[in-house]
């Protein structure tokens, strides 16, 4: 969506059960990734997520906004899902609402 995006339409739409399982789908796929020394894939995906298009502080170790270099859209295009979609990746089946 773009950064302009309401709160309100922003929310409604990323509280979907079935955007919320493809972006589950999706990090599953980039945590599998991490090295296996990692202790919290998942956390570090959020942290990463959250931080991505945030302006620089130096003080928390932000030294760039990276959605002005690579923007995320991009990044979540080449994340590849199984070929069986979010069920490959462990996710149960159906959209519960």
């Amino acid at each position: 969506m773009p950064s302009d995006t309401p709160d309100d339409v922003f929310s409604k739409t990323y509280t979907k059960p079935a955007v919320v399982k493809e972006v589950i789908a999706r990090a599953l796929v980039l945590a599998e990734q991490f090295p296996a020394e990692s202790l919290n894939p998942f956390r570090q995906i959020d942290i990463w997520f959250v931080k991505y298009g945030q302006e620089p502080e130096r003080d928390y170790g932000i030294t760039t906004n990276l959605q002005r270099r690579q923007p995320i859209e991009q990044l979540y295009a080449a994340v590849k899902l199984p070929v069986d979609g979010p069920r490959k990746a462990g996710l149960p089946e159906g959209d519960a609402a």
